[in-house]
């Protein structure tokens, strides 16, 4: 008992450091020696905990065409944010996905709180940015975080994950809106309340039931947003209007990465267009290779969840991504579900479709 008690412990601190480290870059500034120290830790561990495992050759195959997807992934951002979900699905392979989404919610938790805290404190420093609307001036204010938006963003990961430990949907649906309007009062982030309060009228007003057949077949919704996000750039970003005014020009800078640079390109092209949508920023700023890979892992893995609501974080993930480029580990754990659907998954289609509670 006491020895699970200590590898419980043990495997949340491994979550907690990752996550606090992340913030205490943008709190503190903190060298980014800490951060790869960090990552060599966790790889040493990830390779102990798998070395005297004997896969079979199916399974040694995915592992590297895994790895080496993630690496091209990796090479392209110029950072670890697509590595760490890898060398987390690969260390808690054995461990029950819950258990590690709830390690990562309390974290999330703690370090959001904490700088809340210390922006209301002044002991940390907050972005203020000013915009001009309906001829007032409104003061936004990133409460300690590296962007005025941001604030929603690191809430949002808070706010998806309690939907899968909280069942009184009322008093989480409450809790949700409470944080959500007092965000959007100090940092006036529309895309983050819109998403929050979709997210919260979709969990309290469609049944269960409905809720999954609607995500049943959800390997096409990244493809679909793909889709979405180019047809809303060519209708709303050629000709800029009020729509693209709200959205704070978003489709007319999408629209003019999309006509001014190649669709297919292989190694990015650092797009001088701000690309708040994780799609049409993925395809032109890491590459068509790099987008085409994880919509495969997308597609192959998300079938293979076997819990509704895991399903229903990933979808709201997707759409909070058409507005803001949403794919840093702590902040969306999407890769690391389906790469741990993905590692885990037996070659057995039976039961894919067995939703769990």
């Amino acid at each position: 008992m006491l020895k699970k008690i200590n590898n419980n412990f043990f495997d949340f601190m491994i979550v907690f450091v990752g996550i606090s480290l992340k913030y205490c870059d943008f709190l503190f500034h903190i060298s980014k020696i800490c951060i790869y120290v960090y990552f060599a830790i966790l790889l040493v561990l990830t390779f102990l905990s798998t070395k005297n495992s004997k896969l079979p050759k199916k399974e040694l195959l995915k592992y590297v065409v895994l790895i080496f997807s993630v690496l091209i992934l990796t090479f392209q951002s110029s950072g670890i944010d697509f590595v760490i979900p890898l060398l987390y699905a690969i260390y808690f392979k054995n461990r029950d996905i819950k258990s590690i989404l709830k390690y990562i919610l309390i974290s999330s938790i703690i370090m959001f709180s904490l700088t809340i805290l210390l922006a209301n404190l002044n002991l940390v420093s907050s972005v203020t940015m000013n915009r001009l609307e309906n001829g007032i001036v409104l003061t936004r204010n990133s409460l300690g975080f590296i962007h005025v938006n941001s604030a929603f963003m690191h809430f949002f990961i808070i706010a998806v994950l309690l939907f899968l430990f909280v069942n009184k949907k009322k008093i989480l649906v409450i809790f949700i809106l409470f944080v959500a309007f007092y965000l959007y009062t100090q940092t006036y982030c529309r895309t983050g309340l819109f998403c929050t309060i979709l997210f919260a009228a979709f969990i309290l007003l469609i049944p269960k039931k409905i809720q999954k057949k609607m995500v049943k077949n959800g390997q096409f919704f990244f493809l679909i947003f793909t889709i979405l996000s180019f047809i809303l750039a060519f209708m709303f970003g050629k000709n800029s209007g009020v729509l693209d005014e709200l959205v704070s020009e978003r489709f007319s800078n999408w629209y003019g990465c999309i006509t001014n640079y190649s669709l297919v390109n292989f190694s990015g092209v650092d797009s001088i267009f701000y690309l708040d949508n994780i799609y049409i920023n993925m395809i032109y700023n890491y590459g068509i290779i790099s987008y085409l890979l994880y919509f495969l892992l997308y597609f192959i893995s998300f079938k293979k969840i076997d819990n509704y609501k895991i399903k229903i974080i990933l979808l709201f993930f997707l759409i909070y991504g058409l507005f803001e480029s949403n794919h840093v580990f702590y902040i969306n754990c999407s890769l690391f579900v389906l790469i741990y659907y993905f590692i885990n998954y037996k070659e057995n289609f039976r039961g894919v479709f067995d939703e769990k509670n």
